[in-house]
C-alpha cells in the first residue's frame, strides 16, 4: 500500500468515534470514578455469564459424547449377538433370543431379531414375548 493511501485511510478514522469506543470500554479520560466501578462490575458479571455458559456447552458436549459411546456399544453388542445366533437353526434362535429378553432387555433381543432379518423368527419371537406368563415375569423383574 502507497503512503497516500495509508495517509488518507488514517484521515478517514472520525477522532469522536474513536473517543466513543475508548469509552465504551471505560478508558477514557472523562470517565468519573463512579462510572468505572460500574462498568468494571458489569464487565465481572459478564465475564461470570460467559464463563457457566462455557461449563454448560462443556457438560453438554460430554452428555452427548457418552450418550453416543453407549448407542456405539449396543449396536456392536447387537451385531456381535446377531452373528452369534445366526449359526443357530430357527428355533434355537428364538429360544436363545428369549433368554436375552429375560435376563438383559426384551427391547434388546427384538433389536437383535430385527438385525438378523429373519421374519420368521421376529414373529415367534414376538409371540412368545406377548404371552401372559412372559409380560408377567418380565413386570416382575422390572423390565417392563
Amino acid at each position: 500500500m502507497s503512503e497516500e493511501k495509508a495517509k488518507e485511510n488514517l484521515a478517514e478514522i472520525n477522532e469522536g468515534d474513536l473517543n466513543k469506543s475508548v469509552e465504551n470500554f471505560g478508558i477514557g479520560a472523562n470517565n468519573s470514578d463512579k462510572e468505572r466501578p460500574n462498568k468494571e462490575k458489569l464487565y465481572k458479571t459478564e465475564k461470570q455469564r460467559i464463563e457457566q455458559a462455557i461449563e454448560r456447552s462443556g457438560e453438554k458436549l460430554r452428555q452427548g459424547t457418552s450418550a453416543t459411546q453407549s448407542i456405539n456399544q449396543n449396536q456392536i453388542e447387537i451385531q456381535t449377538s446377531a452373528k452369534e445366533i445366526a449359526e443357530m437353526d430357527a428355533n434355537d434362535q428364538v429360544e436363545h433370543l428369549l433368554q436375552i429378553a429375560q435376563t438383559k432387555d426384551p427391547y434388546l433381543a427384538l433389536q437383535i431379531a430385527k438385525h438378523l432379518r429373519d421374519n420368521y423368527v421376529l414373529s415367534e419371537l414376538h409371540s412368545d414375548l406377548t404371552e401372559d406368563k412372559m409380560r408377567e415375569l418380565f413386570v416382575s423383574k422390572g423390565l417392563l
